[in-house]
């Protein structure tokens, strides 16, 4: 019974991995988040070639994204008021979200895609903290420091 289990275990390994490069190569190598929607705090969001940059104005950010994906040779970049600053991002779409390249902030992330989240080999995150969850949090619980999923 054992053996069977991990072969089974060993079959679905593969099978999401050999799904996860397939996926890589759908989503482009310059992927980046799209159709950011700024519901609570303000930001400044530009894009330049393969690069994001969310110039995070207040101290605590929600946005939902359509989604949040990083190609290989893209990075998304928080540019956040201080280290205790925070981003909360909700991907509002069916698909999970793939981390390839570089995510980076001075301050705190989290990431919610009720999908998903992969963060594939090679993907570079330089963050003050990350949370990535499937679970979701109520707004007034995050504008509150409540982080309750």
């Amino acid at each position: 019974m054992i053996r069977i289990l991990k072969k089974i275990f060993t079959s679905f390994v593969i099978i999401s991995f050999l799904n996860s490069a397939a996926f890589a190569q759908s989503i482009g190598n310059n992927a980046l988040p799209t159709n950011p929607n700024v519901t609570s705090g303000s930001a400044n969001i530009s894009q330049n070639a393969n690069k994001l940059t969310i110039n995070q104005n207040t101290d605590k950010l929600i946005t939902n994204w359509s989604s949040f994906n990083i190609g290989k040779d893209a990075t998304v970049q928080f540019v956040q008021p201080s280290s205790t600053s925070s981003a909360l991002n909700r991907v509002t779409s069916s698909d999970p979200s793939y981390i390839f390249g570089t995510l980076q902030a001075n301050g705190k992330i989290i990431l919610v895609n009720p999908n998903g989240v992969l963060f594939a080999n090679g993907a570079k995150v330089d963050v003050g903290s990350i949370i990535a969850s499937t679970l979701n949090m109520v707004d007034k619980d995050y504008l509150s420091d409540q982080l309750r999923f």
